[in-house]
């Protein structure tokens, strides 16, 4: 199994691990003069990553701005895989009186060819229904920015009011785009996922 294929999935609330597969796969590419939808899918998103295409100021637009706030994430992290697969892991601290996630050190400085761990955490205001989270990797190189990496982490899955997520997974190997980029964690809900709200992180490839 590769760890590209592997997901690990930590809703607090039900108090379970799971762990799923996924068949990684791209859209067929896009044009980036392509009229951006609000949000733009996380298949377009996947697409225009296979294309290698501009975003225009539309797209950019649509996959950085926040459009509502049922559902908020608080953090996107990059960190390394753990070969020994004891992390990301749940209410694993003995006598803690809180719920605790226990993930890999958070890092800034990736490198190109490498697969890390991507954990996105959120809350749910006053939602009630199905929603998805997906990240992506943005950079900006001589004025034009294109997203450089991307993967869905699930779909179609229910939360209500006050449940509290944390999602993880096996990322793809970073492509080779040296310089500062932007890590987004976004999570989109309501009718064909209509509405979104995203978290960044700075991050640089190296």
């Amino acid at each position: 199994m590769s760890a590209a294929n592997t997901r690990r999935v930590i809703p607090l609330r039900a108090a379970l691990l799971l762990a799923g597969l996924s068949a990684a796969g791209f859209s067929p590419a896009v044009p980036a003069v392509e009229a951006a939808k609000s949000p733009v899918s996380s298949a377009d998103v996947e697409a225009l990553v296979a294309a290698d295409a501009e975003l225009d100021p539309a797209t950019l637009a649509a996959l950085t701005e926040t459009t509502g706030d049922g559902i908020l994430p608080a953090a996107v992290l990059a960190g390394t895989i753990d070969k020994n697969g004891k992390v990301p892991a749940l209410n694993d601290v003995a006598g803690s009186a809180v719920s605790t996630v226990s993930v890999a050190t958070p890092l800034t400085v990736l490198t190109h060819g490498v697969s890390y761990s991507f954990t996105i955490a959120l809350e749910d205001y006053n939602v009630t229904g199905d929603y998805e989270v997906d990240y992506y990797i943005l950079q900006t190189v001589g004025g034009k920015t294109k997203a450089v990496q991307s993967q869905l982490l699930f779909t179609g899955k229910t939360t209500k009011p006050l449940d509290y997520w944390v999602w993880s997974i096996y990322g793809k190997k970073l492509v080779d785009s040296p310089g500062v980029a932007t890590l987004v964690g976004r999570v989109r809900w309501g009718t064909a996922y209509g509405t979104q709200a995203v978290v960044t992180s700075k991050i640089l490839i190296e």
